[in-house]
């Protein structure tokens, strides 16, 4: 199988994370508003919460392979520092995502390694592929004035 029919069966579950996300965030928001007047229910939302982040972790495995074609597919033609830039954002997301499945899975005690070390480096590579996406979208973005009060 090619890496792009890899990628094109993994990219389907992006609107059940979307979804699930939505959920997860509910019941967080819900949990907070009730941590007060209904703990138990506070407490029960929020293992809710915990069990749809669990979920979406597993449904992200190998998401990062698109990111490996993006960074095949760099041209590297016309704008050699865009592409640059674009290969750090695609570099920082692969370790971003990698080190998120490594999380999950040392959670898991699937493998033998520190979910919590996994977690920080999961964390430093999601803000430096972040950081590398913000610097690449306001340098392809046009300059333009800004529009005058009316």
């Amino acid at each position: 199988m090619t890496l792009d029919r890899w990628i094109d069966f993994f990219e389907v579950t992006d609107g059940r994370d979307k979804m699930a996300k939505a959920f997860q965030n509910a019941c967080r928001a819900m949990a907070w508003h009730l941590r007060n007047t209904a703990p138990g229910r506070s407490v029960a939302l929020l293992a809710v919460a915990s069990k749809l982040s669990e979920f979406r972790s597993v449904i992200k495995f190998f998401k990062w392979l698109k990111n490996i074609r993006d960074i095949r597919d760099l041209t590297w033609a016309d704008d050699k520092v865009g592409d640059t830039v674009e290969m750090f954002a695609n570099l920082g997301d692969v370790f971003y995502r990698g080190f998120d499945n490594l999380n999950w899975l040392a959670q898991t005690k699937v493998v033998p390694y520190s979910a919590d070390r996994a977690d920080d480096l999961s964390d430093f590579f999601q803000f430096w592929g972040y950081l590398a996406q913000f610097i690449l979208v306001r340098q392809l973005l046009p300059r333009r004035p800004p529009a005058p009060f009316p």
